[in-house]
């Protein structure tokens, strides 16, 4: 079932730095979820018009998160230890949009390391942040501390890709992906077929007669043929 938006005894503030298309979904999302008089302060730089425009299409929910927009520049405020972004409860680091620019990710990533230096030079606090990426070896070299997170275009792919197999899974992942959240159940296919012998389509049509989803894993092939094991240890824990 759904879960229920974040509860805080306090308002959150939430950084956003960058600009790409994402921004009224996000901007939505945080406003169902972001406990009220929440702040959403966007570093637009010199795309301010932009940003604007794409908030536009969004309406916040009477008394609850407050948006700004910040025409600063994110590499100077996170160098000058600016509060609104080393001392947020968490900072959200969107990706490029460029299709074309093989060096994509490197400007996300290096406001990343930008922030996590002003946030150590600042009594060592450290910030949630999550950040953008489009291709996830981009990000292979950096150890992401346990508060961090890199989002890919990997799980976009994945989701159009098995919607395109299984239509009907799309509502699905609407749900698990919502902005509330959801519980999730995981079972692995031994504990609910044993070792009788089926392909996945075959599992997949009798999890759906039981009302249940079956979730495919395709191997990633940057991986050794022998991480096998290791991937099925990840996955239970």
């Amino acid at each position: 079932g759904a879960a229920e938006p974040i509860a805080a005894s306090a308002p959150l503030a939430i950084t956003v730095i960058g600009v790409n298309g994402t921004i009224p979904h996000l901007v939505r999302d945080l406003d169902a979820i972001l406990p009220a008089r929440s702040t959403v302060h966007l570093v637009s730089g010199e795309a301010h018009e932009r940003v604007r425009a794409l908030l536009g299409r969004v309406h916040p929910r009477q008394g609850s998160v407050v948006i700004d927009v910040d025409e600063r520049d994110a590499a100077s405020l996170a160098r000058d230890g600016s509060p609104r972004m080393c001392q947020a409860d968490a900072v959200i680091i969107l990706g490029d949009e460029s299709l074309h620019d093989e060096n994509v990710d490197a400007s996300a990533l290096a406001t990343l390391l930008r922030l996590r230096h002003a946030t150590r030079r600042m009594s060592g606090a450290h910030v949630r942040v999550v950040t953008e990426v489009r291709d996830p070896r981009s990000a292979a070299h950096i150890a992401p501390s346990p508060r961090d997170c890199i989002v890919s275009s990997d799980v976009v792919a994945m989701l159009v890709a098995q919607t395109l197999l299984d239509p009907a899974s799309a509502p699905a992942y609407g749900e698990i992906l919502g902005p509330t959240g959801a519980w999730i159940a995981l079972r692995s296919r031994d504990a609910v077929f044993g070792d009788r012998a089926l392909t996945f389509a075959d599992a997949m049509s009798a999890l759906r007669q039981r009302g249940d989803i079956a979730i495919g894993l395709f191997p990633d092939p940057r991986r050794e043929p022998g991480d096998a094991e290791a991937t099925r240890r990840e996955l239970e824990e």
